[in-house]
C-alpha cells in the first residue's frame, strides 16, 4: 500500500509543483531506533541554521521518485540503508534560505546499518528521546509533531 501512496504522491507533486510554482521538492526521513529515539543530525556551524539538529532530508533530483530520493539522502547523510517506508507524515511548503519555494514530504522509515555522518553538512548526531529538549529546525519540528501525532493515534486505537 505504501508503494501506491508513493506513486500517488510522486504524480500529485508534479501537478502541484506546476500549479503552485514550487521550485524544488524535498524529502525528509524520520528514523527511530528500537527504543523509539529519533536520529537527529547536527548541522555544521554555518550562518544558515548552524548548530541546529534536523532529520536527514534533501532535494529530489530530476526524474527521481520520492522513495528513491529518501533512500539516496539517508545513505548520503547517514550511511544507513532505508529498508522500508513505515508511514507518510505529511507535507508542507516553506521558503529556502535562497528564497526558493519548496515543498517537503516527510516519512517515517525503517533503516539499518551504522551511522556515519557526512561531515560536509553535519558534524554530529544524536538519538533523541521523545520530549527531549534539543535545538531543532522548524522543518524537523513539523516532522516530529506529525510522527508523535501518528503514534498517539495508533496508541488510542490499540
Amino acid at each position: 500500500m505504501m508503494g501506491q501512496q508513493i506513486f500517488f504522491l510522486t504524480q500529485s507533486r508534479k501537478k502541484q509543483q506546476a500549479r503552485c510554482r514550487v521550485e524544488k521538492i524535498v524529502v525528509g526521513a524520520l528514523i527511530t531506533d528500537k527504543g523509539g529515539r529519533v536520529l537527529l543530525l547536527k548541522r555544521n556551524m554555518e550562518p544558515f541554521l548552524g548548530g541546529k539538529y534536523e532529520v536527514p532530508a534533501g532535494v529530489v533530483e530530476r526524474g527521481e521518485n520520492l522513495f528513491n530520493a529518501l533512500k539516496r539522502e539517508v545513505s548520503e547523510e547517514t550511511g544507513l540503508e532505508v529498508k522500508a517506508l513505515q508511514q507518510y507524515l505529511g507535507s508542507h511548503d516553506f521558503v529556502s534560505r535562497t528564497g526558493k519555494r519548496m515543498r517537503r514530504f516527510d516519512f517515517a522509515v525503517l533503516a539499518e546499518g551504522i551511522v556515519r555522518i557526512n561531515q560536509q553538512e553535519h558534524d554530529d548526531y544524536s538519538w533523541s528521546a521523545p520530549g527531549e529538549k534539543i535545538d531543532i529546525t522548524e522543518n524537523t519540528e513539523r516532522a516530529l509533531s506529525a510522527y508523535n501525532f501518528a503514534i498517539d493515534k495508533t496508541s488510542e486505537s490499540s
